[in-house]
């Protein structure tokens, strides 16, 4: 049984401060794998979100350093973890064009509708870009993540009325950008 479970972020946080290493690394074994799966899910890559990852935990050390462990720590991680997946996916464009179907091998269609799939993603993941960074972290939490509007209620400070609006508002800009540029992937 892992004793680190029963020991609050608090304490470890304290006992990594005071030079035991052990306190960081369960941070990192509590934390690790809510992360990764956000970073995963937002980017469909598994490198990307492995770099996601190491990335978020190098700045949690250098943020523990500088504040003390003022900071909460899952809220914290998660919006490093939202906002580098973010970030990543602002430079990954995939602008490749197809062939007709009908003029192609079953290779070729294969390899067409994975072009055609990762154009749609690219236009998901260009609609979400576009959202406000409030709504764009309730969107991916709900949406991506799969969070119960409870627990994004907690984690985002926001009561939960503020987080189903939020969503609300978030569904419909994300909808009306992919009706406009959803035609432009078909082609």
């Amino acid at each position: 049984m892992d004793t680190n479970t029963a020991v609050s972020d608090e304490e470890l946080v304290q006992r990594f401060l005071n030079g035991r290493e052990s306190g960081f690394a369960a941070l990192v074994e509590r934390y690790e794998q809510k992360v990764y799966n956000t970073a995963l899910h937002l980017s469909a890559d598994e490198a990307a979100a492995e770099e996601v990852l190491a990335e978020v935990f190098i700045e949690l050390d250098k943020q523990l350093r500088t504040d003390s462990g003022k900071t909460p720590i899952f809220p914290w991680l998660i919006g490093q973890t939202l906002e580098r997946a973010v970030a990543r996916l602002a430079h990954s464009v995939d602008t490749r064009r197809t062939e007709p179907p009908s003029q192609l091998s079953f290779e070729e269609h294969c390899a067409a509708f994975e072009r055609r799939h990762a154009a749609i993603r690219h236009a998901l993941r260009e609609a979400v870009l576009e959202l406000p960074p409030a709504t764009r972290h309730v969107f991916a939490l709900r949406d991506i993540h799969g969070m119960a509007i409870c627990e994004i209620s907690q984690l985002l400070a926001m009561d939960e009325f503020e987080v189903r609006s939020s969503l609300r508002f978030a569904r419909q800009l994300v909808r009306g950008r992919l009706k406009r540029i959803l035609p432009q992937c078909a082609a």
